[in-house]
């Protein structure tokens, strides 16, 4: 399952991703790395950007992004 599909509210835990070495530098530097708790906060209105929380930080990841992280329920 991915970031995309966890509905608002819910906390998961990062188990891989799909995206390019790029984009794994850039999550990490938010904090989102292997085993981290995302908590969804929020969906835009029409289901693009996700509002997430990672360790106490929130920020948004855009829908090609949330795409590529594989997550499982915690």
């Amino acid at each position: 399952m991915t970031l995309f599909n966890v509905k608002v509210g819910k906390k998961v835990t990062v188990s891989g991703y799909t995206l390019s070495a790029y984009y794994r530098k850039k999550l990490a530097k938010f904090g989102i790395t292997d085993n981290c708790v995302i908590t969804v906060l929020g969906v835009s209105p029409f289901g693009g950007t996700q509002k997430v929380s990672v360790n106490g930080v929130n920020f948004a990841v855009g829908k090609k992004i949330s795409e590529g992280i594989i997550v499982k329920y915690v």
